[in-house]
């Protein structure tokens, strides 16, 4: 068609209306531009005839009611409106107007269909702004799949950039993510375009998309292409080891960079925590990690690698704040960070798995220094959870964040029978090892002041507060530290004979048979065995008697007044009389003879008795020296009135 004959047919049909002959205009205008005046070889499509014009002439408004039908008659083909054909009459997709328009809005096996929307306005009429009211190109007005997620596109009209559509808001590895748009070889839409595979970033290295993407079958083919590039990233709620770990578990090996060797931090020593072991507890994802209820859950997958630490209940147990640097673990409860120091290596390279730090005494000393007790026997206090040769009982009560102790003492040991009796037979250093050293509660937290200063509030001074009291307050039995009464027993036997006054002697202090103490933890006072020491000292140091199993031997104070010779049976509680020590046959010197002359003990010895039976100054009898109250005794003989001197 000439421009004459188009004049002359618009002019025909349109001259009487002002509206019409805008159009005319309009027509001419825009449209021979691209369509020509019918002077070249490719002006107009065959299709469009003077009929067509006919058709559309009657009216603008025929041009708005009908639209889909009308846009293929400028541009595509019966099936589609996109080119091929641009509106020059183009084919060939190297046209800037063609290009890959029929690549993004044909139906595709592997993507969801891109509509014009998303890349042009398309208009509800011919003459909509932004249609046809400028020259070719065609203005490009992105839609919100393109932009989806904040990509900004961009066109440079050669290359369609930072559109949603290819990558723009993925992580980074897609091969060609500014594609060139007249290149529709296949080479720019190949998987791995616009995304690496896997996905670069912090995107788990994993080669089964599958595991986490339902658009995809296992073979990599989609299942529904609608919901690949929609706008939404389409993930299924799949099972963690979807990204780390592998059918067995969910930590690593493998962990999200593919990585399997422990040497990687992101593997490290996870199966070492959580594999089933014989001797601790066994380790939970949450004692390290957040673990979260859903895939894009805050300290999930919202920063780069490597993961955040977390720590949990455990790892944080008695009140310690852990940290990692990014090589060892630190000030970990799970590691000895709470224990007394001693332990091989409480920072442990987290990349070290070869047992050097899991082996008893890493993480505490073998025993534990500081206040613990000197025991290398676990199974005195943690029998729950060792057994002999410290072999565990129960792995769940190893490092799970309570200290499992048990008292090792057997029922009703608060009981002073019990107990006291212990003490006695042991020595104090059994008990200050758990107790302390002044028994004030130590590493085991509980001091013998929480019951003892209820009855004494100085108990480590007061003797009767374990043994004696009950005849006397010297604290000689009875009462014995277990509770003895009966003196036939070596814990009573004549101690109250001994430290009271009788009606043949004072009171013996301790001393003599004792080393007394200045309080409970004195040396030599409790020292293991459950028996005194006995130590003579007596008045006349002279003298040393002996003890062995009850029997006192080579005493003074049971002699016959003229050597040490005297001997006693500790428990033998038949009273004693002036024979029981010496007998009229076997006393000094001239003691004999004398008896039998009518004299009586008191003529010699009146400062000590009154008759022969009668001891009346009490304080001079078995005192370490004899009393002659003769004048005229010189140590060797006298000349009384009674007879001339004499040598005893």
């Amino acid at each position: 068609m000439t421009k004459s004959q188009w004049e002359m047919v618009m002019a025909k049909r349109y001259l009487l209306s002002h509206r019409r002959f805008l159009f005319v205009v309009l027509v001419w205008t825009l449209c021979v531009p691209c369509c020509g005046d019918g002077t070249r070889e490719n002006d107009l499509s065959p299709e469009v005839t003077t009929s067509d014009v006919n058709e559309v002439g009657p009216s603008l408004d025929a041009v708005s009611d009908a639209p889909a039908g009308l846009c293929s008659r400028c541009h595509g083909d019966a099936e589609t409106a996109a080119p091929p054909r641009d509106t020059a009459g183009h084919q060939e997709t190297t046209e800037r107007a063609v290009g890959a328009h029929r690549s993004h809005l044909a139906p595709s096996d592997w993507h969801n269909t891109i509509t014009c929307e998303q890349c042009h306005r398309v208009p509800t009429d011919v003459l909509d702004v932004g249609h046809v009211d400028s020259r070719l190109p065609a203005e490009l007005t992105w839609g919100d799949l393109a932009s989806a997620q904040g990509a900004e596109p961009v066109w440079n009209g050669a290359t369609c950039e930072a559109t949603y559509c290819h990558g723009a808001t993925l992580q980074p590895g897609g091969q060609s993510t500014v594609p060139n748009w007249t290149a529709v070889d296949g080479s720019q839409s190949a998987c791995g375009s616009c995304h690496g595979i896997p996905p670069g970033g912090g995107h788990p290295i994993v080669s089964q998309c599958s595991a986490c993407h339902p658009g995809l079958d296992s073979n990599f083919e989609f299942v529904n292409p609608s919901l690949h590039i929609n706008g939404i990233l389409d993930i299924a709620p799949g099972d963690c080891n979807a990204c780390h770990g592998n059918a067995d578990s969910t930590a690593p090996p493998q962990d999200t960079a593919g990585n399997t060797a422990t040497s990687a931090v992101g593997v490290g020593a996870h199966r070492s925590h959580l594999g089933a072991a014989d001797w601790h507890r066994q380790v939970v994802c949450e004692d390290c990690h957040l673990v979260p209820e859903n895939l894009f859950d805050a300290g999930h997958i919202d920063t780069d690698r490597p993961a955040e630490l977390n720590f949990g209940a455990v790892a944080s147990a008695d009140g310690t704040v852990p940290g990692f640097d990014g090589a060892r673990c630190y000030a970990v409860y799970c590691h000895g960070a709470t224990l007394l120091p001693g332990g091989s290596n409480s920072a442990p390279m987290w990349t070290t798995v070869d047992g050097t730090q899991a082996a008893c005494g890493s993480c505490h000393s073998l025993p534990p220094l500081g206040d613990h007790p000197a025991n290398a026997n676990c199974e005195a206090c943690h029998g729950a959870v060792v057994g002999a040769n410290n072999t565990f009982n129960d792995a769940s009560l190893h490092i799970d964040g309570v200290v499992e102790v048990t008292s090792g003492h057997p029922t009703d040991w608060a009981t002073p029978d019990q107990h006291g009796t212990s003490f006695d037979n042991n020595g104090p250093g059994a008990c200050t090892a758990c107790h302390g050293a002044a028994l004030d509660g130590g590493f085991s937290g509980v001091s013998c002041d929480s019951c003892h200063s209820a009855s004494s509030p100085n108990w480590t001074t007061d003797c009767t507060f374990c043994h004696g009291g009950s005849d006397n307050q010297t604290g000689a039995p009875p009462f014995g530290v277990s509770g003895e009464t009966a003196p036939t027993g070596l814990h009573v036997g004549a101690h109250s004979a001994h430290v009271e006054d009788t009606a043949m002697h004072k009171s013996f202090p301790c001393e003599a048979c004792h080393l007394t103490p200045t309080d409970v933890f004195s040396r030599s006072h409790i020292d293991g065995g459950g028996v005194a020491e006995v130590t003579f000292s007596e008045a006349d140091e002279t003298h040393e008697g002996v003890y062995v199993n009850g029997t006192c031997s080579r005493l003074y104070c049971h002699g016959n007044g003229r050597s040490d010779n005297g001997t006693a049976q500790w428990t033998d509680d038949s009273a004693l009389d002036c024979s029981s020590c010496h007998t009229i046959g076997n006393m000094s010197g001239q003691h004999f003879l004398h008896v039998q002359g009518g004299v009586g003990c008191a003529d010699c010895h009146a400062d000590t008795v009154s008759n022969n039976t009668t001891i009346s100054k009490l304080k001079n009898h078995i005192n370490g020296s004899i009393q002659v109250t003769v004048t005229t005794w010189d140590g060797q003989g006298c000349s009384p009135a009674c007879h001339e001197s004499e040598i005893w």
